[in-house]
């Protein structure tokens, strides 16, 4: 060993002004000598593997750790490379135990260097400090210490000039990927929509990498399913009307003169119609979502979500208590508190004689009064449901008929509608009420 001058480091085995980190802390491996080493932080505040001591008598090194001769497994294919955090490159080398291992981390030549990106040293492509935006995602880029490009600032719109924008122009529907997040452009082309973020890895706007069994999602118009294993996507066939959370979408929803229940989270690719004294009633999951280009629910028809809220906020009931007077006798008190929404409901019980005087009170306090859209299920009195949640987004929306979400019976509160829509017309009836007793 050597000791480094002149005020400099040892860093990954080379002497340098600053120390810069080799490894994640903990991380092992095994030597070529057959050893185990671990990452662990040095005095000089960066991470470095550390050599430990040599496997015992009928033992080989595996992983980093010490196992049965005959127990060692392939840690990599042989003679592959890769690089480093600290810029340097390993080699997947066959130890005497037959098994394969990385090598401990190697510098690069002079005028080389291993980017953590790439797998292999090669030419310095940039200098440290120069910025530029990234030509893979929405990102600006700086060059760092070693001459490779890294990420910096990542961007919520586009990058431009080294520098993040507010603005973006972009082809209404496409997506991409921004880091690990999929975002589609939206309907003006001149924004990037947050839709998911990735498990795993984001791959020309779809999630890559390893999945939920069973899971489903779309890859544009492809509906696709996580197979068995959780280790790849199983696409089916293209949809003609467009896919939504991993199915296949219906072009339009007609419901002509008669009574039909859904519940969930729908999507039409045109038109939904409610007519000729038709009903949709809401299902016993007390929510709907419906999502078209227009929405029309023409005169005399409804649709129905009273009596499905089950939310366990602002639930009343009846409420009871004791109370001590002035002159030291307990009383009883107790009253009924009617369930709560967006308002809030109290009830009080007391009464006076002579000295026996005493009061309490109950209060249930509103929820989901913090914005817009923030609505739900309306809660429960005991046995009693509130009203549901109805939900519908469209270019058009006409009502003449009626929405409801109301609670009928035994002090449930009314639940939520939301109707979000560039146009929204008609003179029909919009109802979120409560039953008696509450709010």
């Amino acid at each position: 060993a050597q000791a480094c001058a002149g005020g400099t480091t040892c860093s990954g085995g080379v002497c340098q002004a600053s120390c810069v980190n080799q490894c994640t802390a903990a991380a092992k491996q095994c030597a070529s000598t057959g050893a185990p080493v671990v990452c662990q932080q040095l005095t000089s505040g960066c991470t470095d593997w550390v050599l430990q001591s040599a496997c015992a008598a009928g033992q080989v090194c595996s992983g980093g750790t010490c196992v049965n001769s005959s127990s060692c497994t392939n840690q990599c294919t042989a003679g592959a490379t890769r690089c480093t955090a600290g810029g340097q490159q390993q080699t997947c080398v066959t130890l005497s135990s037959g098994c394969t291992e990385w090598s401990l981390p190697v510098a690069c030549v002079s005028g080389q260097t291993c980017a953590s990106t790439a797998s292999a040293c090669a030419v310095v492509r940039c200098t440290a400090g120069d910025k530029r935006c990234s030509t893979t995602q929405a990102a600006v880029e700086t060059c760092d210490v070693n001459g490779n490009w890294v990420v910096s600032s990542q961007c919520p719109q586009a990058c431009s000039n080294a520098q993040c924008t507010a603005t973006a122009s972009c082809q209404p529907g496409t997506v991409r990927c921004n880091g690990t997040d999929v975002e589609s452009c939206n309907a003006q082309g001149t924004a990037w929509l947050y839709r998911e973020t990735c498990s795993a890895t984001c791959s020309a706007g779809v999630c890559t990498g390893t999945c939920t069994a069973g899971e489903k999602r779309c890859n544009g118009a492809v509906p696709e399913t996580c197979n068995s294993g959780g280790t790849a996507w199983t696409a089916a066939q293209s949809c003609a009307n467009g896919c939504y959370l991993g199915g296949c979408m219906d072009q339009d929803l007609i419901i002509d003169g008669v009574t039909t229940t859904l519940e969930g989270d729908l999507k039409y690719s045109n038109n939904v119609i409610i007519r000729n004294q038709g009903q949709l009633r809401v299902g016993p999951t007390g929510r709907l979502k419906l999502t078209a280009k227009n929405i029309t629910v023409e005169a005399n028809t409804t649709i129905n979500a009273n009596d499905l809220g089950d939310d366990t906020r602002g639930e009343g009931g009846a409420r009871s208590g004791t109370c001590r007077s002035s002159c030291g006798y307990n009383y009883s008190r107790s009253c009924t508190v009617g369930s709560a929404y967006g308002v809030s409901t109290s009830c009080s019980s007391g009464g006076s004689y002579s000295c026996y005087d005493c009061a309490l009170s109950w209060s249930v306090s509103a929820y989901d009064r913090d914005d817009d859209l923030s609505i739900s299920k309306g809660s429960k009195f005991g046995t009693a449901k509130g009203g549901g949640l109805v939900q519908l987004i469209a270019e058009s929306v006409q009502v003449n008929g009626q929405i409801t979400a109301n609670a009928l019976n035994g002090g449930g509160s009314g639940g939520g509608v939301l109707i979000a829509a560039n146009a929204l017309t008609g003179n029909g009836v919009i109802q979120a009420s409560g039953s008696a007793g509450s709010p």
